[in-house]
């Protein structure tokens, strides 16, 4: 099943690739372009495979998150979500209610955004512990969620508490670790 869903996300990524490949396409394919024809084609080509279409969808969440096309992150999150609710995959549908969270705060939704990762970290600690990558994101998410609504005593609270339990069992340099450390400094800025 994991090939399988290896091998669907390969099949998307070549097929952008090739959508735009000026030998077989026009020399003028945008990213944006190549992403709306595998959205277009992604309920189809994948019926009856909800694991890889919710894979697919998460996939295409984040790429429209990078390209700042929040609307359409969203409804690929949050279809994803509901798949992954549906067939049980708890793990990976915390992930995706995080992405939903940090979308929903680029998309101004403050109120929604805050419901959401509250909830998704109390499910994450319940799953995964205090001390879980997963967790710890959350809890990231959160604190920006403060620091959109100006909580900014409740927002540093956040980001040391993440930055401290990151570094002690991610490490210093970690990804996550270092994007913690970004929004405190931030915070601090504003202070």
């Amino acid at each position: 099943e994991e090939r399988d869903r290896a091998q669907a996300l390969l099949s998307l990524l070549k097929g952008m690739i090739l959508q735009a490949d000026p030998t077989s396409a026009s020399r003028h394919v945008t990213m944006l372009d190549a992403l709306s024809s595998i959205e277009s084609r992604t309920p189809r080509d994948l019926r009856g495979q909800p694991r890889i279409e919710a894979d697919v969808r998460t996939a295409l969440g984040g790429m429209f998150f990078a390209l700042a096309e929040y609307g359409r992150a969203r409804t690929h999150f949050e279809r994803a979500i509901e798949i992954r609710g549906a067939v049980g995959d708890h793990a990976r549908r915390i992930d995706d209610q995080i992405q939903l969270a940090n979308t929903l705060r680029w998309l101004y939704l403050p109120d929604e955004a805050r419901l959401l990762i509250e909830r998704t970290r109390n499910e994450s600690v319940r799953r995964l512990g205090n001390a879980h990558a997963t967790t710890l994101q959350a809890t990231a998410v959160l604190a920006g969620c403060a620091h959109d609504e100006h909580m900014l005593a409740e927002s540093e609270a956040a980001y040391r508490d993440v930055v401290t339990r990151s570094a002690r069992s991610l490490g210093l340099t970690h990804e996550q670790t270092l994007h913690a450390r970004s929004g405190l400094a931030s915070v601090l800025i504003d202070s």
